[in-house]
């Protein structure tokens, strides 16, 4: 039985509280969401799921939230995750899924919060910054990376030897096909 088959028809009717209950059952759903159906959610929809991922909820359903935020992509969701990764007092792995969906995003912004984050004292968070820096492929972060091959931890080191090896890969294939176009 998936999310749609148990809700009744209309709940968009019923203004934000049926988008409540309708984001409720999409982020338990055990089939993966597909991102149109987050999209479709608009506006309103995706402030319920900042207000979740910010919210006093248990850390798996906040995780979903923050997960579907990610999916979303929009950028008017990088502060809110930016927030909630900074924040030391936050679950580690809350905070893990808000560096995964800053990569998920994209772009400038997102790429400075993952270069701040590869100093954090934890563990994982400065490990998915690493590999959202990857992920996101931009050059402006090879210093930053550079510098996280000397982490103290292997797991770190080695996240951002295979990021910069990403960056450097992607950076050939576009100056490859730039070159290519050139030549026509």
């Amino acid at each position: 039985m998936t999310y749609e088959s148990r809700r009744p028809a209309n709940l968009l009717r019923y203004g934000k509280a049926g988008l409540r209950v309708l984001i409720d059952e999409m982020l338990e759903a055990r089939d993966a969401v597909p991102k149109e159906k987050w999209l479709a959610l608009g506006p309103s929809g995706l402030e319920i799921l900042h207000t979740l991922a910010l919210g006093l909820e248990p850390h798996h359903f906040r995780n979903r939230a923050i997960g579907a935020v990610g999916v979303i992509a929009n950028p008017s969701s990088v502060s809110v995750l930016g927030q909630i990764a900074r924040d030391k007092r936050e679950n580690v792995i809350v905070r893990v899924a808000s560096t995964l969906s800053l990569a998920e995003i994209g772009g400038a912004a997102p790429r400075r919060l993952l270069e701040a984050l590869l100093g954090d004292e934890e563990l994982l968070v400065r490990h998915r910054a690493a590999e959202g820096l990857g992920t996101i492929a931009d050059a402006k972060a090879l210093s930053r990376l550079r510098a996280a091959r000397d982490d103290e931890a292997e797991l770190v080191r080695q996240a951002a030897r295979t990021a910069i090896e990403r960056i450097e890969l992607i950076g050939d294939l576009r100056a490859g096909a730039d070159s290519h176009k050139r030549r026509r």
